[in-house]
C-alpha cells in the first residue's frame, strides 16, 4: 500500500470511529425517545419559576430513576429474607407435654415469647443492598458507643452521576437527605457550621444538603465531614441511616454497642501449667474415689491446685497441701457443686472432670493446654481420650417451632468433615465425657444448671451449644473406673429413675418442647414435620 492509500485509509478509519463515537455520545446523555417525554432533562425545557425543589429534584433524578423502578423490580424485606432463610430449616411438631412437663411447660412458653422478643431487638438488620445505586457505601459494621460520634465512613457518590449534574442546569434546590430513622441520634459537620445555604437541620437527626451547583466531588467532601452522635442510651441497638438523593434510597445500619470490658486472669509469670490450671471435681458418698482422684492428679502434677465440692451426709474433707476442700448442704446436687468450685478458681483455665476419673502417665494436660492457648486452633473445650467410657462425640440435630424447640436425634456427619483444621487427631462435637479443660471465664458463661441432682451430662454439653467450640484430642489419654457402694447406689439410682427423666428444669432452661433424652410417649418420626 502507498504511503498516500496508507493516509485515505487512515482518514477514513478515524472519520468513522468519530461518527460512531458521537453517535453513542449522543445516545447516553441525550434526553430519552419520544415514549418517555416525561423524563427529559434539557434545561431550555425546565421552567424554574414554575416548578417545585421537588418537582427539580424529580427531574433530576428522572434519568437514574428509570434504571431502579423496573416492574420486575422484587420488593424486599427483612421479614420476607428471613422467612426465605428458614425455608430449609428442620421443623418439628411440638407433642402435647407430658403430665411432669404440663404445668411448666405453659410457663415456658410465656418466657419464651419474651426471649425471642428480646433477640428481635438485638438481631442485626439485614443489609439490603439495591442495584443500580448512586451511592457507594457501607451498608454494616459501623459502631458507636453510646452518646458518641461516628463518621459515615465509605458514604460517597458514583462517578457515574457526574454527567446528570452536569445536565441539571437549574436555580432551584437539588437536596440529598440523611436521616436517622430510629431518632437514636443527631448530624453534624465535622468541620463546624460554615455551610450556611448548603446544610439545613445541622444538630438534628434529619440532615438536607443541597447540592445545586456541585460536582461529585464537591459533594462527596461534604458527605466524608457529616458525623452522627447518639443521643440515646442503649448498649446494643441499631439505628437506621437512610441517604436518598435521585428519587434513590440505601439504608444504612449504624450499630449501637457499648462493648463490655474483657475479663482477663493473670496466667503467672513462671508460663508453667501449674500457673494457668486449676483441677475441680464434685464427689458425693464416694471418699475413696475422691482421695484417689486427688492423690493421682498429685503423682502427676504435684503443686497442682485442686478444688473438691461434697454434698455428702458426711464428708470427710482432705487435708493436704494445694487442696480446698469445701462441704455443702446434704445432696445440695452435682451442678451446685460444681459451680461452687468453679467459683474459687483463680486461674486462666479450668479442668473439670468427674472424681472417678484416673490420671495416667498419657494424661498429659500440658498437651490439652496447648491447643487451648493457640489462637489458630478454634478450639474452646478439650477432651482427652477416655479408656473405660463409650465413646462420645455426637452433633445433636434440632427441629424449630413456633412453640419451642425440639431435640430430635443426631447428625450424620462424616468424620473427615470433623477434624479440627492443623490437629488431625482432634474431631468437633456437641456432647462428651466430663473430663473437659477450657476458658474459666467461657465455663462460667456457660454454667452448671439448673439444679439437678446427682445425675448430670448432657445438661452441661446443651448449655455449651453456640457458644464453644469442643474437639476431643486422642492424643491425650485419662482412664475412668466407676467404682460404686451401696449408700451411692440408692440415691444415684433414685435421682435417675425419678429426676433425669421428668425434670423439667433442662427442658425449660433450653426452651424445649421435646428431647429424646426425655420420657415423651413419642417417636421422633412424629415429631419431625412433614
Amino acid at each position: 500500500m502507498s504511503v498516500l492509500s496508507y493516509k485515505i485509509y487512515s482518514l477514513l478509519m478515524f472519520s468513522i470511529g468519530f461518527i460512531t463515537a458521537s453517535v453513542i455520545h449522543l445516545h447516553m446523555f441525550s434526553p430519552p425517545a419520544k415514549k418517555h417525554e416525561d423524563t427529559r432533562m434539557r434545561a431550555e425545557q425546565f421552567v424554574p419559576d414554575k416548578r417545585s425543589a421537588k418537582e427539580c429534584e424529580s427531574t433530576v433524578g428522572a434519568e437514574w430513576i428509570k434504571y431502579t423502578t423496573h416492574p420486575n423490580v422484587p420488593t424486599l424485606s427483612d421479614a420476607k429474607l428471613l422467612m426465605d432463610m428458614n425455608r430449609y430449616r428442620a421443623k418439628c411438631n411440638c407433642p402435647t407435654p407430658p403430665f411432669w412437663y404440663k404445668a411448666a411447660n405453659e410457663r415456658r412458653l410465656k418466657e419464651s415469647i419474651l426471649w425471642k422478643n428480646e433477640m428481635d431487638t438485638k438481631r442485626a438488620p439485614l443489609a439490603i443492598c439495591k442495584a443500580f445505586s448512586p451511592f457507594i457505601y457501607v451498608s454494616s459494621g459501623i459502631t458507636v458507643e453510646p452518646f458518641n460520634t461516628v463518621p459515615i465512613v465509605g458514604l460517597s457518590l458514583s462517578p457515574a452521576v457526574e454527567h446528570i449534574l452536569k445536565q441539571s442546569n437549574m436555580s432551584q434546590q437539588v437536596i440529598l437527605y440523611i436521616s436517622a430513622v430510629n431518632n437514636y441520634g443527631i448530624f453534624t459537620m465535622s468541620d463546624g457550621p460554615q455551610y450556611d445555604g448548603i446544610i439545613d437541620g445541622s444538630k438534628t437527626s434529619s440532615l438536607k444538603i443541597n447540592v445545586l451547583g456541585k460536582d461529585v466531588n464537591e459533594i462527596n467532601n461534604l458527605l466524608s465531614k457529616v458525623i452522627y452522635t447518639g443521643t440515646v442510651y442503649h448498649i446494643d441497638a441499631y439505628d437506621k441511616i437512610q441517604v436518598s438523593f435521585l428519587n434513590f434510597t440505601i439504608d444504612i445500619n449504624l450499630h449501637i454497642k457499648r462493648p463490655p470490658l474483657p475479663d482477663l486472669i493473670d496466667p503467672g509469670a513462671s508460663g508453667s501449667v501449674i500457673e494457668k490450671l486449676t483441677v475441680i471435681t464434685k464427689t458425693f458418698e464416694r471418699p475413696d474415689v475422691v482421695k484417689r482422684f486427688v492423690d493421682k492428679v498429685h503423682h502427676f502434677y504435684p503443686n497442682m491446685t485442686i478444688i473438691v465440692a461434697d454434698d455428702s451426709q458426711q464428708p470427710i474433707p482432705i487435708k493436704k497441701d494445694h487442696v480446698k476442700y469445701y462441704t455443702m448442704s446434704f445432696r445440695d446436687g452435682s451442678y451446685p457443686g460444681i459451680n461452687l468450685a468453679l467459683s474459687q478458681v483463680e486461674t486462666k483455665y479450668v479442668l473439670y472432670a468427674d472424681d472417678d476419673y484416673v490420671f495416667t502417665n498419657e494424661t498429659r494436660l500440658e498437651l490439652m493446654l496447648e491447643k487451648l492457648e493457640n489462637p489458630l486452633s478454634n478450639i474452646d473445650i478439650v477432651i482427652p481420650h477416655v479408656i473405660g467410657l463409650p465413646l462420645l462425640g455426637a452433633m445433636w440435630k434440632f427441629a424449630y417451632n413456633e412453640s419451642g424447640t425440639c431435640f430430635v436425634d443426631y447428625w450424620h456427619v462424616g468424620k473427615d468433615k470433623l477434624v479440627v483444621p492443623g490437629y488431625p487427631q482432634c474431631r468437633y462435637g456437641d456432647m462428651f465425657e466430663n473430663f473437659v479443660m477450657g476458658k474459666t471465664v467461657l465455663f462460667r458463661k456457660i454454667g452448671y444448671y439448673p439444679s439437678i441432682r446427682p445425675c448430670t451430662h448432657a445438661e452441661f454439653w446443651a448449655n455449651a451449644i453456640g457458644k464453644a467450640r469442643s474437639a476431643k484430642c486422642v492424643d491425650v489419654i485419662v482412664s475412668h473406673d466407676h467404682v460404686r457402694n451401696p449408700v451411692y447406689n440408692k440415691f444415684r439410682n433414685e435421682a435417675y429413675q425419678i429426676e433425669k427423666k421428668q425434670d423439667p428444669a433442662p427442658l425449660f432452661e433450653n426452651d424445649l418442647c421435646y428431647s429424646k433424652f426425655y420420657d415423651f410417649n413419642f417417636k421422633k418420626e412424629d415429631i419431625l414435620a412433614r
